[in-house]
């Protein structure tokens, strides 16, 4: 199957944007290289503070002396940059409602505040659901870069699978080693509370098509279908969980969660909660606290498998000497806010 053979439903790139602005413009040049034709790209801005749609406007308009450093395996992914000014519309949040694009090939929606990364993404769901012109909706983060048929395989899945596919995730590759696998995706187990990503750290092979658990919320591909039955994203967990909460209300809807081996993505992992190498533990919070928040929203009469997964990893953490990220622990256990 190829771009010829399947007709061109248009397609929303979603791209959230927080802070790191240099790593959303190297992510819409391997964007904009891409095998199929019928997309336009979403940019929302989550409140930064460092000017970041503006740096991204300058970019779009060549007015940016910004170098791309990007990974010397990948920048064929990249480079040549695009030639400039790509017309774009900048819009705010308040906006959403009002605006019909016609061909700019970008949207910048600077969002009014941070509410996490549900809340982003859900600004251009509802801009794209007032535009009322597409069939699906890819969800990208801004931290990665694509190949040029990376887009066109995830429409070719969705095509030769049946209708009962929601959610398409990507195979997942280190971009600092593109030959590694980061995850095809994520298996969970209710009775352990145990999340495990498939395939991490081994070499990335060709393999068929698979059922999953949830998808990564790095690249997520979905129907306009989908969203009309399930719903936007729960917007509860600010960070982390998103993507299986998703799946789980997909899943009471009769959708199927899938990988698609065959439509690569180069992730940086980490660059979208801006916390590169340094662990923060303002992030870890959520992890800790949404595990929660997801037993109490589909798994009630089993929260007590999701405290004791989190007493083990206290109890871990105050072995290795981690005290700080045991007190966390400790302090989601007992309800209280993070501190941190």
């Amino acid at each position: 199957m190829n771009g010829r053979l399947i007709k061109m439903n248009k397609v929303y790139t979603i791209i959230l944007n927080y802070k790191t602005w240099q790593d959303t413009v190297e992510c819409i040049e391997s964007v904009l290289k891409s095998d199929y034709a019928n997309y336009q790209i979403i940019i929302v801005d989550n409140a930064s503070s460092n000017d970041s749609l503006e740096n991204i406007a300058q970019w779009l308009d060549g007015e940016s002396s910004h170098k791309l450093s990007s990974s010397e395996k990948l920048e064929q992914y990249i480079l040549p940059i695009s030639q400039k000014p790509i017309k774009y519309k900048h819009i705010n949040e308040d906006e959403i409602n009002l605006i019909t694009v016609d061909s700019e090939k970008i949207i910048l929606i600077q969002a009014n505040d941070n509410k996490g990364f549900s809340a982003g993404n859900n600004i251009g769901i509802k801009f794209a659901q007032r535009q009322n012109d597409f069939e699906y909706i890819w969800f990208l983060n801004n931290d990665t870069v694509v190949k040029p048929d990376t887009l066109l395989k995830l429409i070719e899945c969705k095509k030769v699978n049946n209708n009962q596919v929601g959610i398409i995730g990507s195979d997942l590759l280190f971009y600092h080693n593109p030959e590694i696998r980061q995850a095809l995706g994520g298996k969970f187990c209710k009775y352990s509370a145990g999340f495990y990503e498939l395939g991490k750290y081994t070499k990335a092979t060709s393999e068929t098509v698979q059922k999953i658990d949830y998808a990564i919320g790095a690249s997520m591909f979905v129907s306009k279908d989908f969203i009309e039955k399930v719903g936007l994203m729960n917007e509860n967990y600010f960070l982390y969980y998103e993507e299986i909460d998703w799946s789980v209300r997909g899943r009471k809807k009769n959708f199927m969660t899938i990988a698609c081996p065959s439509s690569i993505v180069y992730h940086k992992e980490g660059g979208t909660t801006h916390i590169k190498n340094k662990k923060n533990l303002a992030i870890e919070y959520y992890k800790y606290k949404n595990l929660l928040e997801f037993y109490k929203t589909f798994y009630k009469y089993l929260i007590p498998i999701a405290y004791l997964r989190l007493c083990i990893k206290m109890i871990k953490k105050t072995t290795l000497g981690d005290l700080d990220e045991a007190k966390l622990i400790f302090n989601v256990i007992l309800g209280m806010k993070n501190e941190i």
